[in-house]
């Protein structure tokens, strides 16, 4: 394993593949990353500390300009409760909203209540508070959405369950919309997307209102303005094990809504026959005689028309609507793969035989499943005939529409329970690929031969959001350890990974604004045995003074503390660890070492 000067916070750059130097050392020797947005010039995210716990930080991208925003929960120290309880940035969605660019409200707990509730900040400590509104108890805030200059989202109070409330980022400014479910019953679950969509100056979602069973809704942001759009499954009701529009029995549809030219389009169940008990497409102009299921021909209405079968990762693109799905009729199953709507003319073509999930919709305002856009074209984890998911591309046409990657043959190139994780950045799409365990970030320019991982050797695991922060420059690739001693502020793509090598931290990948003068390759240690049973041996290059040797699990967390190390080798007992996986960490004169252990 390479020596590299290295704290952190850790950047990927120029010709490797491997870590190099920080944007600047975090404090308190950060780890688990997660949930990044960027408010007021500054990159906010939760991190976990030893002495924090999880916990709201904030920094512009040097040394100097990172900080723990609050501290939100002080129980950490006592009982290890913590203000967040996020393991990846999948845990957090939904969690926080942006309102103006100014004012960030979230959900976090605190000493006072055992359960999240919403706070409001705008980056700085004086800046961050609880939204108390008088007599109510606001727990658990979740899907955020800016609409009419204010903040909307669910949450539960003792009086009305989980309901609508909105905020523009004061307590005086906070209320509830309306209560949809009267009495104590909630519109809304906790865990369930409701699936706020903006469109013609009105917000439309799912919501029960302990009658009809989880259906379509909208409102204009007032009480009286809110109201059902369309009972879509008639008859449907909100019992646990109901049929309704967007929940059949247990199973809820958290596909969004997408618009496309003038419509919205959606999937829902209508409860008939010819459905097959699947949800189908629909579209929707707003109104509720607009609001109909769409065929595969010519738009036709009734029960013997034939309909779009499980419609996913629904996408705007060039003004249309992408998806995969298949026609349904009464008894027949045909025309499986990617299917294109032609918004203006309603025409429908299939556009090619392939399948597919789209982003995971955590490192921009992609939606859930949504096709990636980039350059043109559309991409998406895809299996064609007979084929494992790989990395597909399309253009919308039948030609246009290939495999461009893939990680093995024979083999899926994706854990195909996860969506997909990427985002744009300098000119290349950066994606997560391969399966647990041995997930790669890769970057392509939308061809085979220009698709490269950015590492080495694949991380444990790979991250689950990206997040650009910064002015955009031109990114390089790289090939070898190396240590680097510049002050890094400018822009990066930041992401947290879980690596054998450093643990679970914040990685960042720099522009191309270095030389390869720059870097400087060092030499290995060698620890022996390993894996080991007692005790282990490390042996350094050269004489070190005043080392400092850690030992962390694959989460980042220290087990295992040695000061004061001095010469050329030094002896740990590991006996007391559990069997697993290690990495061991000495710092010593500006420098640091890493290896993986294993602990029989």
């Amino acid at each position: 394993m390479k020596k590299i000067i290295l704290f952190a916070l850790l950047t990927i750059a120029v010709r490797s593949n491997a870590q190099i130097s920080e944007a600047m050392p975090l404090p308190e020797n950060l780890f688990m990353p997660t949930a990044m947005n960027i408010l007021n010039g500054k990159m906010l995210f939760v991190a976990q500390s030893s002495a924090h716990g999880q916990e709201l930080w904030s920094t512009d991208g040097t040394s100097g300009g990172t900080f723990l925003v609050k501290e939100i929960c002080s129980w950490y120290t006592y009982t290890e409760f913590s203000a967040f309880n996020y393991t990846t940035s999948k845990d957090s969605r939904g969690c926080f909203g942006i309102l103006g660019g100014t004012k960030m409200v979230f959900s976090a707990m605190d000493e006072s209540n055992g359960t999240p509730q919403a706070w409001v900040t705008d980056g700085t400590n004086a800046g961050t508070f609880k939204l108390t509104i008088p007599g109510v108890s606001l727990q658990n805030p979740r899907w955020f959405k800016e609409f009419n200059g204010k903040l909307y989202f669910t949450a539960r109070s003792s009086a009305n369950g989980y309901e609508i409330w909105s905020t523009d980022g004061t307590i005086a400014g906070t209320s509830l919309l309306t209560n949809i479910n009267p009495g104590t019953g909630s519109a809304f679950n906790l865990n369930w997307d409701p699936c706020f969509l903006v469109f013609n100056n009105k917000m439309f979602f799912k919501a029960d209102n302990g009658i009809n069973g989880i259906e379509l809704w909208s409102t204009d942001g007032t009480a009286a303005g809110t109201s059902m759009l369309k009972d879509i499954n008639v008859g449907g009701t909100s019992d646990t094990a109901a049929i309704n529009g967007f929940k059949i029995v247990n199973n809820y549809n958290d596909q969004p809504f997408v618009a496309a030219g003038n419509y919205f389009y959606f999937s829902a169940y209508e409860g008939k026959n010819y459905s097959g008990g699947y949800n189908i497409l629909y579209r929707s102009d707003g109104t509720t005689a607009g609001t109909v299921a769409i065929s595969a021909g010519p738009i036709k209405l009734g029960s013997d028309a034939s309909q779009f079968f499980t419609p996913q990762s629904m996408t705007l693109f060039n003004n249309d609507l992408y998806f995969f799905g298949s026609a349904i009729g009464s008894t027949t199953l045909s025309g499986g793969g990617l299917w294109h709507v032609n918004s203006a003319t309603d025409q429908f073509t299939n556009v090619y035989p392939v399948t597919g999930r789209g982003d995971n919709g955590l490192s921009d305002d992609t939606p859930l499943n949504s096709m990636r856009e980039y350059n043109g074209k559309l991409y998406f984890m895809g299996i064609g005939s007979g084929d494992k998911m790989h990395f597909w591309s399309t253009d919308g046409t039948n030609a246009g529409t290939k495999k461009i990657f893939q990680t093995k043959t024979n083999t899926d190139s994706f854990d195909s329970q996860e969506y997909m994780r990427s985002v744009v950045f300098n000119n290349k799409l950066y994606f997560v690929c391969g399966t647990y365990g041995q997930e790669n970030v890769y970057a392509t320019d939308g061809t085979t031969a220009g698709t490269t991982a950015v590492f080495a050797t694949a991380p444990f695991a790979a991250p689950f959001q990206f997040k650009v922060y910064g002015n955009s420059l031109a990114t390089n690739k790289s090939t070898t350890s190396m240590k680097h001693n510049a002050n890094d502020g400018n822009a990066a793509l930041y992401f947290g990974i879980s690596d054998i090598t450093a643990g679970n931290v914040l990685w960042r990948l720099r522009p191309q604004n270095l030389s390869v003068k720059d870097f400087e390759i060092t030499k290995d240690i060698i620890v022996s045995p390993n894996p080991a049973k007692e005790t282990i041996n490390v042996h350094f290059p050269e004489s070190i003074t005043n080392g400092n040797l850690i030992i962390n699990n694959l989460l980042g967390q220290q087990v295992l503390e040695k000061k004061g190390i001095s010469g050329e080798e030094v002896n740990i007992n590991v006996s007391l660890l559990q069997s697993g996986i290690y990495v061991l960490v000495i710092n010593s004169d500006g420098n640091r070492y890493s290896e993986k252990i294993i602990v029989e």
